[in-house]
């Protein structure tokens, strides 16, 4: 995005979203979720290999201690799956996983964690290095000698910060086939653009603006519902663009529907310009939908050909109107709010908006 414009999405706290790796790591069968998500971290299996082994022995003597390990004591966690012994046997399959664990996760990384059944899934950010903590299990029953929950066992370990935790039922539909892997740890990069879509109700990256809406009664959308609703965000976007003086171009805008009863509809603007203007319009959707103060004006520079943005709003952080710049107005206002009625539609809130961007 052009630096021009980064006060405007500083303004609306909008997340930048950066490059970073998607991992699903469960919990031996979610038998320690609860332990995860309550004390803010992630564990993987097999302490007879260390950090300061993986660090100082060869890939040749690590494997060498995996492979006497399980002759003697063989791995009865859900970490290992059939196919995984089949293709690389069970020496190389541990051997991966520890090193992904340690050396490939890094800070900032998204992990998710299914519990029993993926019946609820935990999605949170890494916060810190691999460490070990081999007292955890002592200390916890020291302090806690009558608790009920499942302990983790395991050494090897990783902060994390948990962002939403989420029913199976209420999940993108596109985001629960990840969970088709029974792997202790799976790279799930592929399904990113389905997680960030759940994390943020709208976030940047690269230079793409994200945003989405959830629409739909039981019934489904009839084919004029869906034509009705796409012209009438086509027209308010583009009254938008034209009261900002900026020109439309349809290209640099697309929508992902997926129409499911509910579905979602999700946004996209490509480009500074496209990016502000559908910015623009879904703040503006999400208060029409549901209610609050929010104003923005603009004014432009015809010498530099800048564009400052003012905005009021009963959201924290936006800064007062000023009285000599252009307020813009959300047309097709009358036709919206009808269509949102009637094809139940709910816009992104963007309250959490503050506290979310501090994860990226």
């Amino acid at each position: 995005m052009e630096t021009l414009y980064e006060d405007f999405y500083q303004q609306l706290n909008i997340p930048v979203v950066q490059e970073r790796n998607y991992w699903l790591v469960r919990s031996n069968g979610g038998e320690y979720y609860d332990d995860f998500t309550l004390h803010n971290y992630i564990a993987l299996a097999w302490d007879y290999v260390n950090i300061a082994m993986l660090n100082n022995k060869s890939e040749e003597e690590i494997k060498a201690l995996i492979e006497m390990n399980e002759r003697s004591q063989p791995t009865k966690t859900d970490d290992l799956t059939e196919e995984e012994v089949k293709s690389s046997g069970v020496v190389t399959s541990i051997y991966n996983k520890i090193i992904r664990f340690v050396k490939e996760f890094k800070i900032g990384d998204v992990v998710l964690v299914p519990s029993k059944n993926s019946e609820s899934i935990s999605i949170g950010i890494i916060k810190s290095e691999a460490y070990e903590d081999p007292s955890y299990m002592l200390n916890y029953l020291n302090e806690n000698p009558n608790t009920e929950l499942k302990l983790c066992p395991y050494h090897k370990r990783r902060k994390v910060e948990w962002l939403k935790h989420i029913p199976k039922f209420k999940l993108d539909i596109y985001l629960i086939k990840a969970f088709s892997s029974h792997h202790a740890i799976s790279s799930i990069n592929d399904h990113a653009e389905y997680i960030d879509r759940t994390l943020y109700p709208i976030y940047r990256k690269k230079d793409e603006v994200h945003s989405v809406i959830h629409a739909g009664h039981p019934n489904g959308f009839t084919l004029r519902e869906l034509v009705e609703l796409s012209r009438n965000y086509e027209l308010s976007i583009m009254d938008l663009c034209e009261q900002l003086g900026i020109e439309y171009n349809y290209k640099d805008y697309n929508v992902k529907i997926n129409i499911h009863s509910p579905g979602l509809m999700e946004f996209i603007g490509y480009g500074a310009m496209a990016g502000i203007a559908l910015s623009i319009f879904m703040f503006s959707l999400n208060h029409l939908f549901n209610g609050g103060k929010f104003k923005i004006g603009f004014k432009r520079d015809e010498v530099t050909k800048s564009t400052k943005f003012i905005l009021e709003s009963e959201t924290k952080g936006f800064k007062g109107r000023e009285l000599d710049f252009k307020e813009l107005e959300l047309k097709q206002q009358v036709e919206l709010k009808k269509l949102a009625e009637s094809l139940q539609i709910k816009s992104p809130e963007f309250n959490d908006l503050n506290s979310e961007q501090k994860e990226d």
